[in-house]
């Protein structure tokens, strides 16, 4: 994380994303759950990264996200976005209730993950940014561009 965004305080994010990894709740990332959510993360469908993604998002692990935590998120993740990003949103208090309102289709008070993932494939403005600004910080963007030289070269 911090190769990707090494400007930004990543401190509280980390933690989130730690308990993406940490399937059992044991505090420990063992091999198994490493190589499990890598593998999701890189040959799994949309439905299956974004199932690993609502685990960010569910702070407590009682399989829904409330309001709170969505604000929670929302606040360490708002320090990644990029100025054209910030341009979308005031502010991350009102990024995360656009969020949760898109989210929140039955309008209970909670996100099931199959809202959040209905929300994020549906391209609903603000859930899909925060799952693709997420799902950028598991694809390093190294500035460069060998492999598109490589293909103009027909190498």
């Amino acid at each position: 994380m911090r190769k990707c965004y090494p400007a930004a305080n990543l401190n509280k994010l980390e933690k989130h994303i730690f308990r993406m990894y940490d399937t059992n709740g044991d505090n420990h990332i063992d091999f198994r759950e490493f190589m499990m959510v890598l593998y999701i993360l890189s040959n799994g469908s949309p439905e299956q990264n974004l199932e690993q993604i609502f685990r960010i998002f569910d702070i407590n692990n009682d399989h829904e996200i409330s309001r709170s935590e969505m604000k929670k998120i929302v606040k360490d993740l708002f320090a990644l976005l990029s100025t054209k990003e910030l341009q979308l949103v005031e502010n991350d208090a009102k990024m995360a209730d656009e969020a949760f309102t898109e989210m929140d289709v039955d309008k209970d008070g909670k996100v099931t993950k199959e809202e959040f993932i209905h929300a994020c494939l549906s391209h609903e403005k603000v859930s899909s940014l925060m799952a693709l600004k997420i799902t950028d910080i598991f694809i390093p963007d190294d500035g460069s561009d060998a492999d598109e030289e490589e293909e103009k070269n027909g190498d």
